[in-house]
């Protein structure tokens, strides 16, 4: 599992329903919601795994000669929140302050007791909740769409759907048209797995060194 910073957290995008100030929080707490959400990450990214094809389509594309990974040091938010995958990554932010005060203890629990399986009460938790989570807007309002990269309409996608992201090493620009032609096949692959085991919106968005979001500089005081 890996522990969101400040800044990598400050460069998500889009920032629409956000309910948590993080600068107004105490170190402590602070630190302790950004594990919460790190480990929510971490459990629907496995979740991920388990019910669908995501990690065998990634599996794939890593053993193709025509697709490099991108660097540690050059990944986004999102993508570094990733453990398990190499080219896809979940591209939603996640509001895990729309968990039910008991939806949030059994998390800070897991934290607390240094437990964090993926066990059978784990896996009920995120499916109970995960749609909840990633929704940018709450699901009882009318579905919108939503931009999550650069203003041009490839970036849009509904509000309520699981946004995968796609990103591998673009400097190579050898075989495009070919990597087009295979990105394009298992894309629809994976948004018609997962939309059908998980009933559920899905969208694929191929993200470049142009369309993430940098870091945004560290401007927060420590107390």
């Amino acid at each position: 599992m890996k522990i969101i910073t400040y800044e990598k957290f400050k460069s998500r995008f889009p920032v629409l329903n956000n309910q948590i100030n993080v600068d107004e929080m105490e170190k402590n707490q602070r630190g302790f919601y950004f594990t919460m959400y790190s480990l929510y990450s971490d459990y629907l990214e496995r979740f991920l795994i388990k019910h669908t094809r995501i990690k065998n389509i990634d599996d794939t594309l890593d053993m193709n000669p025509l697709f490099n990974c991108v660097n540690d040091e050059d990944k986004d938010f999102y993508q570094e929140l990733s453990t398990k995958l190499k080219f896809f990554y979940i591209r939603n932010n996640l509001h895990i302050e729309n968990l039910s005060s008991d939806e949030s203890k059994f998390l800070m629990n897991k934290i607390i007791n240094d437990e964090y399986e993926f066990d059978t009460e784990t896996e009920d938790f995120i499916r109970k909740t995960y749609k909840r989570v990633i929704a940018e807007l709450p699901l009882q309002e009318q579905e919108a769409y939503i931009n999550y990269g650069p203003e041009v309409e490839y970036f849009y996608a509904p509000s309520n759907a699981l946004i995968i992201g796609l990103r591998y090493d673009e400097k190579d620009r050898n075989n495009l048209i070919d990597k087009k032609i295979i990105l394009k096949d298992y894309i629809s692959m994976l948004e018609n797995d997962v939309s059908s085991k998980l009933n559920l919106g899905v969208r694929v968005i191929i993200y470049d060194s142009s369309s993430i979001k940098k870091n945004e500089p560290a401007k927060l005081k420590f107390t």
